[in-house]
């Protein structure tokens, strides 16, 4: 490593540490801030609930059983008329 590629390597860092700073605070801003401003509180409460992933995954589980159901039923079919 010449001194070049690490003063570069800095630099990046350094541009890096800042772009995750200024998420950093834009996050904190969004989570605590933004929610205290009443016409973006309202905005907050008309949106719909949010599914818990959990659920999502009950239902689309039940769903891939009921596909492989049927899918086992018209491969069995298929069977049972040739033999």
């Amino acid at each position: 490593m010449t001194p070049d590629t690490v003063g570069e390597a800095v630099v990046c860092l350094g541009v890096f540490a800042v772009f995750l700073f200024a998420l950093a605070i834009s996050g904190i801003l969004a989570d605590y801030v933004l929610p205290h401003v009443p016409f973006i509180r309202r905005y907050i409460e008309s949106l719909p609930e949010y599914e818990d992933d959990s659920e999502i995954a009950v239902r689309y589980e039940a769903e891939y059983q009921k596909r492989v159901a049927a899918l086992k039923n018209c491969i069995w079919g298929a069977i049972r008329k040739i033999f």
